[in-house]
């Protein structure tokens, strides 16, 4: 399946998806599929901004778990990059 496709269909689960923590995690992996899906963590925010804090912070915390394993992966990539690039500077002084 390709990732478009796949966000597609996220997005349309999201969409019916009456729980806050589904939607969350649906929110999440549409994050996974495709970098735009990272849009529907506020949507849903807003979206549900008359429902009590509770279902807030259980959609955004679920929705922050489905996308942590991508996000500490890209947090240590930049680091090494980081790294890389001060090894680099300081080797041609």
């Amino acid at each position: 399946m390709l990732p478009e496709t796949l966000a597609g269909a996220l997005l349309l689960a999201w969409l019916v998806a009456r729980r806050a923590g589904v939607a969350g995690a649906l929110a999440g992996g549409a994050y996974l599929a495709r970098p735009e899906g990272v849009l529907l963590l506020p949507l849903g925010l807003w979206r549900r901004r008359r429902a009590r804090l509770r279902a807030l912070v259980l959609y955004a915390g679920a929705a922050v778990a489905v996308m942590a394993p991508a996000l500490i992966a890209l947090r240590r990539r930049d680091r090494a990059l980081a790294a890389l690039g001060r090894a680099r500077r300081a080797s041609r002084s």
